[in-house]
């Protein structure tokens, strides 16, 4: 082999090691651009309440393509935080689509790339109760009944009737005694107290069902006695005297001619002739 073959040989091998260089160089940069870390921040309310949806599951979804041939869905899930919150990283997947679920809520989704910050709006699937309590009488001298009732409305203060309600205490032995609310959504529990050295508290729930959430009423005690408590009357209050009124002119002219009248009925007087 010449001399110039030679020299064009190893030139035209230099070429192609340029070339694969080159090659490799953009294969190794579109490497590190493609797992470059990407987060994506998320916050979940509640719709109506504005309140944050805590343990709300997100589910953001990239497309993973390999030679550009759709192979599969990878997904990356996050849960919010007690603010609502999570943060998701991506792995350098940009998201396709993402979609939105949390207990008791609608699930969302979404066709489009979520943006940095956003927040989800969830409305909520089921209608909010609520449950009133009151006891009648709340105390007395074992033993003695009393009379459990209230009202199960929902949200907009509508009655909710035939819903099963439970009465719960700590003192009373199990199963818990339960009842059914009526058309205006009120209920009645019958109670016989027969403990004195136990406090009763009294507790009414609404397990929920499939259209409505469940809900508990506040704590209520009921105290016993052995005997009937003394009640002391508290003492009735002191009437403040009436004011004095000033006295006028004419009050003071009366009190000075009461006097000199008075002094002259008393003080004795001399007897004798006038010279």
């Amino acid at each position: 082999m010449s001399e110039k073959t030679k020299v064009k040989t190893l030139f035209a091998s230099a070429l192609i090691c340029i070339a694969i260089l080159s090659i490799i160089g953009i294969s190794l940069s579109t490497l590190i651009v493609s797992v470059n870390a990407a987060t994506y921040q998320i916050s979940v309310l509640d719709a109506d309440t504005q309140l944050p949806v805590v343990g709300a599951e997100i589910t953001l979804i990239a497309l993973k393509y390999v030679g550009g041939i759709f192979i599969a869905n990878v997904y990356f899930q996050g849960h919010t935080n007690g603010y609502g919150v999570t943060t998701i990283d991506t792995n350098g997947y940009t998201p396709d689509s993402w979609r939105v679920e949390a207990t008791d809520y609608i699930p969302q989704f979404f066709g489009v790339p979520p943006s940095q910050g956003v927040v989800v709006y969830l409305k909520y699937a089921k209608i909010r109760t609520s449950i009133s309590i009151n006891v009648n009488p709340s105390s007395g001298v074992v033993p003695f009944d009393i009379a459990v009732t209230g009202t199960l409305i929902d949200e907009t203060g509508n009655p909710v009737g035939g819903k099963t309600v439970n009465l719960y205490s700590q003192v009373l032995l199990p199963p818990e005694p339960t009842t059914t609310t009526t058309t205006a959504g009120s209920y009645t529990f019958s109670v016989s107290i027969i403990h004195v050295d136990r406090i009763y508290q009294l507790c009414v729930t609404f397990g929920g069902d499939a259209a409505y959430k469940g809900c508990n009423s506040q704590l209520i005690i009921v105290n016993t006695y052995t005997t009937p408590p003394i009640i002391t009357p508290s003492p009735e209050p002191t009437p403040s005297p009436e004011p004095t009124p000033p006295l006028n002119s004419l009050d003071l002219g009366l009190i000075g001619i009461t006097v000199v009248a008075v002094a002259f009925a008393v003080l004795p007087r001399k007897r004798g002739k006038l010279k």
